[in-house]
């Protein structure tokens, strides 16, 4: 609210009076940083530069104190913040350890959880106990850039970790470059965080005079990585699903694998299947995982990322681009969905990372993309460009995924339907688009 006044000496052309200062619900000084690199996604040195000239204009900055050499931290301050505002560490400190067709850089668990904690825990929070619960998670990642004199596109495996403290900062564990040219590869890979891992979860460690333990929760992977460390069939393979019995149809034609549905349900596949060390179609070694106090089937999650959105939700837009004519968009329609998409661009909320991409960029699509895609932009441009029974199946996986990931509406209840959904969708999809898909 303001006030324009006028006096007889000087003219003061606005008055503002505003309760933001005294608000308890004014954003931070972290907060506003916090959505400012979410806004912009600024490098580094620009982060770096950002602090100086606050620095330079008042506020205090300091250097967060670490007894380990491998971290570097960043933090600003000031009287209205207490909160800090973290440059991600460049790690110094990791050990290069030969492996037989590579080399895995180990950054250590105990080391990078130390490095963790003393960067973003605070010694005032209440959070402290005695048992870590961790979150793995191993993605294998394909160079774009290959090796000097080689010609080749060199393998990584990395290895990330996540606390579950209210924190939303992964760590690097380890990184392994180089070729994957057995089934069971990764059991030399993995080899020394299993043996720092039986030791962690079996005796305490302290960190700042506190004494912990550690526990895995469970392990996130892409579908590749998931088949490495479990020394398991690939995904593409006759017995390359991970959750069931189900034996998969070569479509050599496509060059993919199947799964139509049968008659019976395929049975699912066990913790049980890793204990008794089954030698079959599905399990081609013993992983060295196995070790640990972890359940090599239940605590094991593929990521989204790979299975829906660069998996379903991919094949299902080839379909409407190239497929038959019964589902196929006619060019007119894929224009009219292209420039919607496009004239979202403007009303999308601060919190997505990037703009929606028309069709005619849909190579430069990242999983990303077809993650909005399919939970927010799909229902809308969709709607008046498709037949009403493939709309309708479409829903049933785009309010399926919407379910599973709100987490406030991840209860029991709503898991339930969004299984059923999930059912409905890929039991429709063979009469839809047919049974060879």
């Amino acid at each position: 609210a303001g006030k324009c006044t006028k006096a007889s000496k000087h003219t003061v052309k606005c008055i503002e009076f505003s309760c933001r200062e005294y608000s308890p619900n004014k954003p931070t000084l972290r907060d506003q940083l916090k959505v400012f690199t979410m806004k912009h996604n600024p490098s580094e040195d620009m982060v770096k530069d950002l602090l100086s000239i606050m620095k330079d204009n008042g506020l205090e900055l300091s250097s967060g104190s670490s007894n380990d050499s491998s971290s570097s931290n960043v933090s600003l301050s000031s009287k209205s913040d207490t909160g800090s505002f973290c440059v991600p560490p460049t790690y110094h400190n990791f050990d290069m350890i030969p492996m037989s067709v590579g080399r895995y850089l180990s950054f250590g668990i105990k080391r990078s959880i130390t490095n963790y904690l003393q960067r973003f825990v605070d010694d005032s929070n209440h959070w402290y106990m005695k048992t870590l619960f961790m979150d793995l998670a191993f993605y294998v990642v394909k160079s774009e850039k290959a090796k000097e004199g080689t010609g080749q596109l060199p393998h990584y495996l990395i290895i990330l970790g996540k606390l579950s403290i209210q924190l939303d900062e992964p760590f690097v564990i380890g990184v392994y470059q180089g070729a994957f040219p057995t089934p069971t590869i990764a059991n030399e890979i993995l080899r020394p965080l299993v043996d720092e891992m039986k030791e962690l979860e079996n005796r305490k460690f302290e960190i700042e005079s506190r004494p912990y333990l550690l526990s895995i929760r469970a392990v996130l992977c892409d579908p590749i990585a998931n088949s490495l460390i479990t020394c398991t069939a690939l995904p593409n393979s006759q017995y390359g699903c991970s959750k069931c019995n189900q034996k998969g149809q070569l479509q050599f034609s496509e060059g993919i694998t199947s799964f139509p549905p049968t008659a019976n349900l395929a049975t699912l596949r066990t913790d049980d299947d890793f204990v008794y060390g089954l030698i079959n179609g599905h399990h081609v070694g013993v992983p060295v995982l196995g070790e640990l106090n972890l359940d090599l089937k239940s605590q094991f999650m593929i990521d989204y990322k790979y299975v829906v959105c660069e998996g379903v939700m991919k094949r299902l837009m080839s379909l409407w681009m190239t497929g038959k004519l019964d589902y196929r968009l006619n060019k007119q329609s894929l224009q009219r969905i292209s420039s919607k998409m496009v004239g979202m661009a403007k009303y999308c909320p601060r919190e997505f990372r990037q703009k929606p991409k028309s069709l005619e960029q849909l190579d430069r699509w990242d999983a990303y993309d077809w993650r909005q895609f399919l939970l927010y932009y799909s229902p809308i441009v969709l709607k008046k460009h498709m037949s009403h029974k493939y709309y309708v199946h479409f829903l049933y996986l785009h309010l399926a995924m919407r379910i599973l990931i709100s987490g406030e509406m991840f209860v029991e209840c709503n898991t339930f339907v969004a299984g059923q959904l999930l059912n409905t969708f890929v039991a429709d999809f063979s009469n839809l688009y047919g049974s060879q898909l």
